[in-house]
């Protein structure tokens, strides 16, 4: 999966543990972008392929999940 994230036009949500001492994070192939929420019983965040930009239906989703009460984007990145 992550491999067609670095390839392609893909974006994926992954549990925070599947990006720990990851290659393709490493390498600077993928960037993971951590979305945290105080009310929520688990951790997302947003991986997107360095290669292409962000769309505008790619920004809309993440404008949306930023909205959701209790979603908030983690302080450390960025």
């Amino acid at each position: 999966m992550k491999r067609m994230i670095a390839q392609y036009d893909y974006v994926a949500f992954f549990p925070k543990f599947m990006t720990r001492n990851d290659y393709y994070l490493q390498h600077g192939l993928i960037k993971a972008i951590p979305i945290k929420g105080q009310t929520a019983g688990f951790e997302v965040g947003y991986i997107e392929s360095k290669k292409y930009k962000t769309t505008p239906q790619d920004k809309r989703i993440i404008q949306i999940l930023k909205e959701i009460p209790g979603i908030k984007k983690d302080p450390e990145i960025e």
